[in-house]
């Protein structure tokens, strides 16, 4: 009698069913939904101390705003330290995200599933990169502290800056996503994608600095240079001091060109991704 009710229990554990997802809307990217699913509600834990790693030292940037009300810290320091946190936060991230979209279907063998299904290569790119961008922008979230230290130093009337900062970072993390997802679709694996989007934010982060050496480049050459580096830009818009030599509106013809940029590296990645959905073999 006890064996019998036994395997019936087994017998009824087995023919249970888990649980159903909810389906996807017809209005939805499912690429994203399933990048969602996959990538940020996958991982809570590490995205749980990630967060209170940039809230623990978004604080630490207020208190050294504090500091350079009383102390001879200069407030173009404090802007220094915001920045460079800020934009070393995306460029550490965005690669990271993206640059695994493409190559991990690939050697996942789900590459072949999603050519069978109706939908584009375009919605494919566009799916990757929202769900990246996403990823991205909870981290620069956390440390809207940063954000409210600047905005703190800034004069009434001057909290535009603050937010043309933020734009940059945001156009920032779009073009390093780019990047990320473009190396991804011309690569076989992940590590090769990973290294080549790296690469990529190095240099327009630091390799850029190069020109500022002394006796160098000319001027000329150093403002069409820097106006690629997201730090230049930012730093510019936030202080009137640093980077002097440069115009005051170099902002705007950074925002420009890696909106150029960032359009062109989409459409490689596009035009890449139809290739391999329209291939036969």
């Amino acid at each position: 009698g006890e064996r019998k009710k036994e395997e019936v229990k087994a017998a009824e554990k087995k023919s249970e069913r888990p649980p159903k997802r909810r389906c996807i809307s017809l209005w939805r990217n499912p690429f994203y939904v399933a990048e969602m699913r996959s990538k940020f509600f996958g991982r809570p834990t590490f995205i749980i101390r990630s967060l209170y790693t940039c809230v623990a030292i978004s604080i630490l940037l207020l208190i050294l705003v504090a500091r350079a009300y009383a102390t001879s810290a200069s407030a173009d320091t404090v802007r220094w330290v915001a920045v460079v946190y800020q934009v070393g936060l995306v460029a550490l991230l965005a690669p990271l995200v993206s640059s695994g979209a493409i190559t991990d279907e690939i050697t996942g063998k789900t590459m072949l599933s999603l050519r069978m299904t109706p939908l584009s290569a375009l919605a494919l790119v566009a799916g990757k990169l929202k769900a990246s961008l996403v990823y991205v922008s909870v981290f620069l979230a956390a440390s809207l502290p940063v954000m409210l230290s600047l905005a703190a130093m800034e004069a009434e009337g001057a909290f535009w800056r603050v937010g043309i900062w933020f734009g940059i970072l945001v156009l920032t993390a779009l073009v390093l996503t780019s990047a990320g997802l473009c190396a991804s679709a011309f690569s076989q694996q992940t590590a090769v994608a990973t290294g080549i989007s790296y690469g990529f934010a190095a240099v327009i982060c630091v390799c850029t600095f190069g020109v500022l050496l002394p006796g160098a480049f000319d001027l000329q050459t150093q403002r069409m240079v820097l106006t690629a580096n997201p730090i230049v830009a930012s730093v510019r818009v936030t202080s009137n001091e640093l980077f002097a030599q440069l115009p005051d509106a170099v902002w705007v013809d950074h925002i420009a060109l890696m909106l150029v940029v960032s359009v062109a590296l989409l459409s490689a990645a596009s035009v890449r991704i139809y290739g391999i959905f329209s291939c036969r073999t």
